[in-house]
């Protein structure tokens, strides 16, 4: 899925990861601006890959809950999605998202906050 989107993991920091997007055509909807549904993807994917790849014995996450707050209307170019950890119980986690044009500070266009069920080695089913 992430080749067919077509976003990039390109770091992390304390507590959270770093994902790009080059919006391309394939990425627009009405009006020649990004589809919500794109956003919303890049948004979960940063959010959901911070849990295994910050914390070690998570081996995948599945997405329970997620709020998405769209700021601003993007058109074709670089967007960065960058996540942040604020809870990771044995079984349920949580973390926040922010959105930004360009690179990391840019613009702030989008925000979300995501519940994750965390399956980890320990209570892999």
């Amino acid at each position: 899925f992430q080749a067919l989107v077509g976003y990039e993991h390109v770091g992390r920091h304390e507590n959270g990861v770093v994902l790009e997007l080059m919006v391309g055509e394939q990425h627009l909807g009405s009006r020649n601006r990004i589809h919500g549904g794109a956003v919303a993807t890049l948004l979960d994917a940063a959010a959901g890959n911070a849990f295994f790849d910050l914390i070690e014995d998570v081996q995948r996450t599945v997405t329970i809950e997620l709020s998405v707050r769209y700021l601003d209307t993007i058109s074709e170019g670089l967007v960065t999605a960058v996540s942040q950890i604020d809870y990771a119980g044995k079984t349920i986690g949580h973390a926040s998202v922010k959105l930004y044009k360009g690179p990391e500070g840019g613009k702030l266009m989008a925000t979300a906050n995501g519940v994750f069920r965390l399956y980890r080695k320990s209570n892999a089913v």
